[in-house]
């Protein structure tokens, strides 16, 4: 006797649903990490914006940049401000006799929620914690001459040795922070 047996071919349906439920699953958690990631970037992505134009300033005054055909008489600056309601940026300026714009720098979902400078000769802890002061919404550091730094802030600090200020991530409330020694031109940024 012959014994046929039904073929079975295919998924049931209750196999179906679990096999959807866990790609699901897995696909949440997959963009959840990869949006977490991207958030992330943006810091470090702003964070190297400061550092790149901080550089840039330091170096176009080394190099004797011309702006205009000329050497600005006053350096090159870069112009940092926290005002509230307003998108923070970093702005590189050629001090001519009248202030030439040479870079904007829009910080994409970053702003800049302080500014910071110090009088003692050694770091300890990270920016605005300790002895730092507050030097309030506004922060210009003029490189001028080749190993001359000098600031210009709303509170203003006599003989600070260090500047700097603190990034905050608009969405994930991430923090970096960022310095300059005012001494040697060293340019310091980290994430708090």
């Amino acid at each position: 006797m012959k014994i046929i047996l039904p073929n079975k071919f295919g998924f049931t349906l209750p196999e179906m649903l679990v096999a959807i439920a866990i790609m699901a699953v897995l696909s949440t958690a997959v963009i959840v990490n990869y949006r977490g990631g991207q958030k992330s970037q943006e810091l470090e992505v702003s964070r190297k914006q400061v550092e790149s134009l901080l550089s840039t300033a330091k170096n176009y005054n080394l190099a004797g940049k011309l702006t205009d055909g000329v050497i600005p008489e006053n350096g090159y600056a870069l112009k940092f401000s926290t005002q509230p309601g307003q998108e923070s940026s970093v702005v590189l300026l050629a001090q001519l006799a009248t202030p030439k714009v040479l870079i904007t720098d829009r910080l994409f979902n970053v702003k800049i929620v302080s500014l910071w400078a110090l009088q003692d000769s050694t770091i300890t802890g990270a920016v605005g914690t300790g002895n730092w002061f507050d030097l309030g919404s506004d922060l210009q550091i003029i490189f001028s001459a080749p190993d001359k730094i000098t600031i210009t802030s709303t509170n203003f600090l006599t003989n600070p040795r260090f500047v700097g200020g603190i990034l905050e991530h608009a969405r994930t409330g991430q923090r970096a922070y960022f310095y300059l020694s005012i001494d040697t031109g060293l340019i310091v940024t980290e994430k708090l």
